[in-house]
């Protein structure tokens, strides 16, 4: 468990692929195999290549991955810039049993939050949950009858924005 530490997510510190990395092939270098990781009122500091620069605050993450490589994951952050606050908390489930060539995914509840300067005084809330996998199966089916669909996670999202929660 890291406790009060400050992680650097920069281009610099981004991991490089091995010379000649062929996923498909076992032992090829990369690998999802983490059982277990807290990192907790920490701070997350974001730069991209082009050198703007994001500080989460009151970072919190904790992954929990079993051997068949289901891993649920918790996820909070606030970022403050331009005079206005962001939250952002999140709670899922990642399935890496078929990484490199596979990962699936689940949102069962995201929640946001803006305010600040410009930004009405009740602040801008959210919530929204999603199972992109559930979305595929739809659209697999649908596959089968020859319909025309939505992109499933295009869908999904679809779906949260005309039933906000």
């Amino acid at each position: 468990m890291l406790s009060n530490a400050v992680v650097r997510a920069t281009p610099e510190s981004a991991p490089v692929a091995p010379a000649r990395s062929d996923a498909s092939e076992p032992g090829s270098g990369w690998s999802f195999d983490i059982g277990q990781l807290r990192v907790a009122d920490s701070l997350l500091i974001w730069r991209e290549p082009g050198g703007d620069e994001y500080n989460f605050r009151n970072f919190n993450l904790s992954l929990n991955q079993d051997a068949r490589h289901q891993a649920s994951i918790e996820l909070s952050a606030s970022l403050t810039r331009n005079q206005r606050n962001a939250t952002i908390s999140l709670k899922g489930q990642l399935g890496a049993a078929q990484y490199p060539h596979r990962l699936s995914s689940k949102i069962d509840e995201l929640n946001h939050a803006l305010s600040g300067a410009n930004i009405p005084p009740q602040g801008i809330k959210g919530k929204l949950s999603a199972d992109p996998a559930a979305a595929d199966r739809q659209r697999q089916c649908a596959d089968r009858r020859g319909e025309r669909h939505a992109e499933p996670a295009a869908a999904v999202l679809s779906q949260a924005a005309r039933h906000p929660a």
